[in-house]
């Protein structure tokens, strides 16, 4: 096959092995058009309601822990920690969740200037 010695000329040994490289093949001619299309389970944990809760525990106590967040929400450590970070966009500084609030215009802006 085209496709698997293309690979091993561009990735070299560390390339997927034959079997593998049919293997998604099969599945791209059976209707795939992503990698991740299907391959995850789907988040349960990251609702609407959740991403609220954690929000409102954030803004009431800011040294909250995200082990406590998850004990809270009755949901896994992993997903409280996605929601804080990706959701929510807090950060922790200084054990106090802060938000993000520099976005690339500021970070422009701040290069910008110590030019």
């Amino acid at each position: 096959m085209v496709i698997d010695r293309h690979m091993l000329a561009q990735y070299g040994q560390s390339t997927m092995s034959q079997r593998k490289v049919y293997e998604w093949v099969e599945r791209f001619k059976s209707g795939r058009t992503r990698v991740t299309d299907g391959c995850c389970r789907p988040s349960t944990s990251c609702t609407q309601d959740h991403i609220d809760r954690a929000d409102a525990m954030i803004r009431e106590d800011r040294q909250i822990t995200v082990s406590e967040v998850a004990a809270h929400l009755d949901i896994s450590y992993g997903s409280a920690y996605a929601i804080l970070h990706d959701n929510l966009g807090y950060r922790k500084l200084c054990a106090w969740w802060v938000p993000k609030e520099l976005t690339v215009v500021h970070k422009r802006q701040r290069v910008e200037v110590a030019t």
